[in-house]
């Protein structure tokens, strides 16, 4: 009976839910979505990409014929929904970062976030948030603007135990540009510009909710609090907790490439900075990058010196030293037998290159003399203020010797005057 044979198979049929492509994204089951689709998305390496922009179609129109979600696929719109407050960072929120002031001093600093952006994209994508684990990766793309906090410390226990913990108080720091001279009282407010800092997302350590503390003005001061009056709280954070933030950043600058990218600064001009008190912040084991004007680290004082002023500078150093003047906060001592006047290393210790043009005429702008120069004795070559260690090594009797005319030659080629020491800056007291 075939009729009976089909109204069995029918109603078979009717009693299993069977398979469907689609799957219901509401209750009421108005709102659909292919699954293709949905697996598509959930395992899409760029789903955080700004999707209107991509140039794969697939991306662009997903499911919006049948509804979808929105038109609005900006990026920090998905983190905002699809993501946990501790584990974004946020416009206004708080990371720690690595910055260098006074053009060589390397120092911790707590911000408030202002900005975040995706760089090289075009154009520049900026975004609202972004997640935490993925700025400081390797490879990232992400920079981050933020105001450095001025920060105070306090005993937090009040009883003089020595327990420091640090109060935020409604200050950003400013600093004067890493290349400005020192400004007059006057030129001041012009120049403090700097209240911004962008850092490298390889060096931001977004902070957690677990990190950030809030106390009271009469709290951090242990005093009664006005009935009468709400008080603001200001973030607080322990040494212990700004110790271990320096510890996890110094880590990453172990490698040339991060470390180059820590933000160089000239002055503190506004706020309290660096975090100092009985323990400093501070880190002077790292080595300072050149700012943007080319600017490096002198060897033996850290101070950062343009290419064009190193001859000067080191100069200084080796004539200070040849004389046995102590200079107070140098890392490294000049060598003793044939310094390079680049470096101040020994010459056969050194990479510097000396095959350089330079005049051995002192100036106001460019005083040292201190230039290669080839004895006429021999066919060695050194720098103008080891000549006359070379000579006392290699040609003892050179004073006598050699004939006069010559003799008056050289040693008017390798003498060293006064105006030109007083325009290194070195002291009556300092000279020979």
């Amino acid at each position: 009976n075939a009729e009976l044979a089909l109204a069995s198979e029918k109603a078979a049929h009717t009693e299993s839910n069977g398979h469907s492509l689609w799957i219901d994204l509401t209750e009421d089951g108005r709102k659909k979505a292919h699954k293709k689709t949905i697996l598509r998305t959930l395992m899409d390496p760029t789903f955080d990409i700004n999707d209107n922009k991509s140039h794969d179609r697939l991306l662009r129109v997903r499911y919006y014929s049948i509804g979808g979600d929105s038109w609005d696929r900006t990026a920090s719109t998905v983190y905002s929904k699809s993501t946990s407050e501790d584990h974004l960072l946020k416009i206004q929120g708080l990371f720690a970062s690595l910055v260098c002031f006074n053009g060589s001093k390397t120092s911790l600093a707590i911000l408030q976030c202002t900005g975040i952006k995706i760089v090289n994209t075009h154009p520049i994508t900026y975004l609202e948030a972004a997640p935490s684990a993925e700025i400081s990766l390797p490879d990232t793309r992400y920079e981050v603007t933020g105001q450095i906090l001025s920060l105070v410390p306090f005993d937090e226990s009040n009883n003089s135990s020595g327990r420091i913990s640090w109060a935020w108080i409604a200050q950003y720091v400013a600093f004067d540009s890493a290349k400005a001279k020192q400004a007059s009282a006057a030129e001041l407010p012009s120049r403090m510009r700097h209240l911004s800092v962008t850092v490298d997302g390889r060096l931001v350590l977004p902070l957690k909710s677990s990190d950030l503390k809030e106390l009271t003005l009469e709290e951090i001061l242990n005093i009664p609090r006005p009935a009468d009056k709400e008080s603001e709280k200001t973030w607080v954070f322990s040494n212990e907790q700004l110790e271990v933030f320096g510890r996890i950043l110094c880590e990453r600058v172990t490698e040339d490439a991060v470390r180059m990218k820590i933000p160089v600064y000239g002055a503190v001009k506004d706020g309290r900075y660096p975090y100092e008190a009985t323990i400093s912040h501070c880190f002077n084991f790292i080595v300072a990058p050149a700012p943007k004007d080319g600017r490096r680290p002198c060897g033996v004082c850290l101070k950062n010196v343009a290419g064009s002023e190193r001859q000067n500078h080191m100069g200084r150093h080796i004539l200070l030293s040849q004389r046995g003047v102590i200079e107070p906060e140098i890392v490294m001592e000049v060598a003793k037998d044939y310094p390079c006047g680049f470096c101040g290393k020994e010459m056969s210790e050194n990479g510097c290159s000396i095959s350089i043009a330079s005049a051995l005429k002192s100036s106001t702008t460019k005083p040292s003399t201190n230039a290669p120069l080839k004895c006429s004795l021999c066919t060695e070559t050194h720098w103008k203020y080891n000549m006359p260690k070379h000579l006392q090594d290699r040609h003892p009797s050179w004073k006598v010797s050699v004939p006069l005319p010559d003799r008056d030659v050289l040693a008017s080629a390798i003498s060293i005057s006064q105006e030109e020491e007083a325009r290194m800056k070195i002291t009556h007291s300092q000279q020979e």
